[in-house]
């Protein structure tokens, strides 16, 4: 499942999830439509109540990270790329529209203890 998401600054459209193994770009180019409510003819009308559960999201493309586990992700401004960190201390950009991987750093979680040096 998920544990972090973020949201793109293009209408609220773009939306990045991580969790166990990678990131997921959504899209919620539909929400606009839905949210003045529609009567989809069962009885359960939409009302534009972001607490619904069943909020139209189509996965757009999945970034595979392996075993590591994302617990942070934001979306960088323009929603051209997401920055995603790891509990095993990667730190990854990725690039949205291809789903690649075009920077990372590991080890972020290394860091000099006081009184030692970081070289």
């Amino acid at each position: 499942g998920a544990r972090c998401m973020s949201f793109g600054d293009d209408d609220g459209s773009t939306v990045v999830t991580g969790g166990h193994g990678g990131i997921k770009c959504w899209s919620l180019e539909r929400y606009h439509a839905l949210a003045g409510g529609f009567d989809d003819d069962d009885g359960d009308d939409y009302n534009g109540d972001l607490g619904r559960t069943s909020l139209p999201l189509t996965c757009k493309r999945t970034t595979s990270l392996g075993s590591e586990t994302v617990t942070c992700v934001l979306v960088a401004p323009g929603s051209r790329h997401a920055v995603a960190g790891t509990k095993e201390g990667g730190i990854y950009v990725v690039d949205l529209s291809s789903g690649e991987v075009v920077d990372e750093h590991v080890d972020a979680h290394v860091a000099s203890k006081p009184g030692t040096s970081s070289s």
